[in-house]
């Protein structure tokens, strides 16, 4: 169905007046990795001393803060959840990131008044029985099987990203790294409005005709944690002045 009341988009679009004027963007806001089995964590911290007076957002992935930020407490927390199974990738605040974790920073997420303990539930690659790609434990009411998201997974990272119009570049295949926050600003660009080099995000101009693509090559980037017996990485790729997020995975 909604497959179909896109396709009349597009027929409209195609067939209508302002064919040539228009432009259109087509995204996904998140990918998706299978539900490989259940947990509960707040089942599962209920009798752990170290959790005491704690708060817990559970999910794919989860956060948690301590009374009066406990830097000592939040690093105990964090030592916890890599010796349990069921955890994937974990990352502290600054001051509180022991041996195996990661720091908040990597993840783009310290922001002032963010978790300072975020997790994920472990995950990988897949295939699933499906075929589809990414597999992760689920904090919630889904069925094994489902689709979810909210981890770190490259199934579920990566989105889908397409544009099509008069200005667009026709045919053609990226092969540089872009986000959600890059529509904004390529969206300014398109209407000739000032304003996108002040944005976060970076207009696509790889794919505008006319424009010139990125100035700078892409740049991976790996932040790694082991410690007794457990092993962490998160793949990051910078652009410039930004960083797409592309998987973190506990090994």
């Amino acid at each position: 169905a909604v497959d179909a009341a896109f396709g009349r988009i597009i027929d409209d679009w195609q067939a209508g007046p302002q064919r040539d004027r228009l432009q259109i963007i087509v995204a996904s806001d998140h990918g998706h990795a299978s539900v490989s089995g259940l947990l509960s964590v707040t089942d599962a911290i209920a009798d752990v001393p170290a959790f005491k007076g704690a708060t817990l957002v559970p999910g794919t992935s989860g956060s948690i803060w301590v009374p009066d930020g406990n830097l000592a407490q939040v690093s105990d927390l964090a030592e916890w959840l890599m010796r349990q199974d069921w955890t994937g990738c974990v990352f502290a605040t600054d001051g509180a990131i022991p041996p195996g974790a990661l720091p908040i920073s990597a993840l783009l997420a310290d922001h002032h008044r963010g978790a300072p303990l975020i997790y994920t539930l472990r995950g990988d690659a897949g295939p699933a029985p499906t075929g589809l790609p990414g597999m992760t434990l689920y904090d919630g009411n889904l069925a094994v099987g489902a689709g979810t998201h909210g981890g770190l997974t490259s199934a579920e990272m990566h989105i889908v990203l397409m544009m099509a119009g008069s200005r667009v570049l026709p045919g053609g295949v990226s092969e540089w790294p872009a986000g959600l926050i890059d529509i904004a600003p390529t969206i300014l660009a398109l209407l000739d409005v000032a304003g996108a080099a002040e944005m976060d995000g970076r207009c696509l101009s790889e794919a505008i005709i006319g424009a010139n693509g990125p100035a700078t090559a892409p740049a991976v980037e790996t932040w790694e944690g082991a410690d007794a017996g457990y092993a962490q990485r998160l793949s990051r790729t910078r652009l410039g002045a930004q960083v797409y997020l592309d998987a973190g995975i506990r090994e």
